[in-house]
């Protein structure tokens, strides 16, 4: 790390704080362009006056200045700050609306609907912009529309909804950080296709499109498909739920996403290929150009996703700085790259998946040189081992906070699985690239195929083999946002660690290691003491989870759990970091806190009726006359779950508002946790 510029690692980590607080926090427009201008002024008057350089005034100014950009960059991305966006428009949700639109991306289908992402044109005849999702009702001979589709047509617009349990993934969040705000529901008969306008995306599509037909053609299976175009063509939406449930246990999903990995075997693969080019003067002077080339076709094949832009640009660089023989550090590339994708869309900060990949590819380059100083095998193969197991541990370590935050669990075989694969993904890759070549001029014969199906047939079986082994794989575990912030925090001391300076390397790692232990046990404590009980949403049931601690009790009816409730009641553990959890029969009567009560009134419409009660649940429509039952009571709070008809709910909810009584129903308004509610 001889060349490693930290001064650019700071102020590329200002510019992304700027980013994430110019998404989070509205302050007038007029303010920051004048704090702009005013530091604009004041560092340009500093070094035309030769009077600051790189003193430490400078550098607060540009750390102000990164901060600045990164804040103004973000605020420039919201709808309120774009011309013509539809969200501007005061278009009312839940209202039909006509439209204009070019596809933009073709999206994983579900049983239901064709999706896409397509760029707004027109809304309501009138000039509009912004990217939105498109759901098209399938029917039994649907047809999916292409990238550079301009179509027209007439639909339901609407907005997302937020989640309706504690657990549930935040879809309208997710939305929000792929630029898109709202959706259009329609049908096909409601769309008309004008025509399919060319651009680079489209060519990319048709050419991924041509692929596959050809590679299916030829004789690959649909799992042999789905896993081609996921290693190759940065597309997972063809492979099963199980496969990818697989992979993620055996802790090797990363090499399902097309990123640096992927791109850096291509890099050694065309440095190999052209070799010979330097023999020759004019080779020389070509082989740098067909090489960033080669690559850039690659990610054109890859679909130009955000994680194969990031990889391919940084190689592209990192190749170019090869070839004109100029020493510089990996990681100042790396971040450079990092920093022109955030100034192209800063909402890549906010993907689970950019995120991993940037740190797994930091943790290598910064750690693993320094990890293998600790240990030099002599022998070959001791070498391939160490090397393979080693970028494994590296990789890992790297990305273990954002694992444990997004995913609550981690394998305990992830080294094994990195051991296996590694070492043959250049190999595996290298044929594909090979079979991909020779579909696209049809000269595919069989004898690859069935050799290639035969290494992924491979693949598959070691990575179910080691999925198959649960008991190393740590489910559940507690990790929020505290602990993630203070790991993080860790995890940045240790790559800037400077072995010039190890006294103060050492206090400030040492400092960062107390902050995160002392968060550790300040939320542990916190976890240890949770008790809540939540009424949750389920369609047509009816769920109450009671958690205490790390144990978690769930009341539910005697009627068999649907998918959806099994998701529900294992994400909510998850999500509450349970380790032992329980199953009971729905009661009647339920201690809220020593001095709160709950009744639960079903459809027999059976209680105690000199009992008062704080809490009032409806279940299963109950024939009930709430007006008298409310005048005698007096409870803090009636609530409606899912499982009662909603003409029902709707008059109980004017019943209430009548007698000036909170009302909530869950499956309007979602899951409701009756512990928050003070007397």
């Amino acid at each position: 790390m001889r060349f490693l510029n930290h001064k650019l690692i700071i102020l590329t980590i200002i510019f992304c704080v700027g980013v994430v607080f110019g998404f989070h926090i509205d302050i007038q427009h007029k303010a920051y362009v004048l704090l702009g201008t005013s530091l604009l002024f004041l560092s340009s008057y500093f070094v035309l006056e030769k009077r600051l350089k790189f003193s430490a005034l400078f550098f607060v100014l540009a750390i102000l200045m990164s901060f600045l950009i990164g804040f103004t960059r973000a605020k420039l991305e919201l709808p309120k700050y774009q011309k013509g966006h539809y969200l501007t428009s005061e278009t009312p949700f839940d209202t039909l609306i006509t439209f204009k639109a070019k596809v933009s991306e073709v999206l994983k289908s579900n049983a239901y609907n064709n999706k896409y992402y397509v760029q707004i044109a027109q809304l309501n005849s009138q000039e509009s912009q912004g990217k939105i999702l498109l759901k098209i009702e399938k029917y039994a001979l649907s047809q999916t529309l292409k990238v550079g589709s301009l179509i027209s047509g007439i639909g339901q617009f609407t907005n997302f909804k937020s989640p309706q349990n504690p657990q549930q993934f935040d879809y309208k969040k997710y939305m929000l950080h792929q630029s898109v705000y709202a959706q259009i529901n329609t049908t096909e008969k409601d769309i008309f296709l004008h025509k399919i306008e060319p651009s680079l995306k489209s060519y990319a599509e048709q050419a991924r499109l041509k692929i596959e037909e050809n590679l299916k053609q030829a004789g690959f299976s649909k799992d042999h498909l789905g896993l081609i175009e996921a290693l190759l063509l940065g597309h997972r939406d063809k492979i099963s739920n199980d496969t990818l449930a697989d992979f993620q246990n055996a802790g090797v999903i990363h090499i399902l996403a097309v990123s640096g990995l992927h791109v850096g075997i291509i890099l050694i693969f065309l440095h190999w290929i052209t070799y010979g080019l330097t023999f020759g003067r004019i080779g020389r002077q070509v082989r740098p150009m067909l090489v960033i080339i080669g690559l850039w076709a690659f990610a054109f094949l890859a679909g130009l996703s955000p994680s194969v832009i990031r990889a391919t640009l940084m190689f592209s660089v990192l190749s170019l700085t090869f070839f004109l023989q100029r020493r510089t550090s990996t990681i100042n590339i790396l971040f450079i790259a990092l920093l022109i994708m955030l100034i192209f869309n800063p909402h890549y900060i906010f993907q689970a998946g950019f995120q991993l990949s940037f740190l797994a590819v930091t943790g290598i380059i910064i750690l693993h040189p320094r990890l293998q100083k600790l240990y030099q095998p002599r022998y070959v193969i001791d070498r391939i081992i160490w090397n393979v197991l080693s970028v494994s541990i590296i990789a890992q370590i790297s990305v273990l906070p954002l694992i444990l935050y997004y995913f609550n669990q981690i394998s305990g075989l992830f080294w094994l699985a990195n051991l296996l694969i590694i070492p043959f993904l250049g190999l595996i890759l290298g044929i594909g690239i090979l079979c991909i070549l020779l579909s696209l001029i049809n000269a595919l014969f069989q004898p690859l195929v069935q050799l290639y199906s035969f290494v992924l047939d491979g693949l598959l079986a070691i990575i179910k083999w080691v999925s198959l082994h649960e008991d190393f794989i740590f489910k559940n575990i507690y990790f929020n946002e505290p602990m993630l912030g203070g790991s993080l925090l860790l995890l940045l001391t240790v790559f800037m660690w400077n072995r010039k300076v190890k006294k103060r390397s050492y206090l400030i790692i040492n400092s960062a290691l107390v902050i995160f232990g002392l968060l550790i046990l300040s939320e542990n404590n916190t976890h240890t003491k949770q008790k809540e009980i939540l009424i949750l949403k389920a369609y047509k049931s009816s769920i109450i989870a009671k958690i205490n601690g790390s144990k978690m009790t769930i009341y539910r009816d005697s009627s068999a759990k649907s998918q959806q409730e099994i998701y529900t009641i294992e994400s909510l553990a998850q999500l509450k970091g349970i380790q032992h959890q329980k199953e009971e029969p729905l009661l009647n009567t339920y201690v809220v806190k020593p001095d709160q009560r709950l009744l639960i009134i079903d459809s027999l419409s059976a209680f105690e009726k000199e009992e008062n009660y704080d809490y009032i649940i409806l279940r299963n429509s109950p024939q009930l006359n709430l007006e008298r039952f409310l005048s005698e009571r007096k409870p803090q709070i009636v609530i409606a779950d899912a499982s009662n008809y909603k003409d029902y709910v709707n008059r109980w909810k004017s019943t209430c508002e009548k007698f000036n009584i909170d009302f909530h129903s869950i499956y309007q308004d979602g899951a409701f946790e009756l512990s928050s509610l003070k007397k």
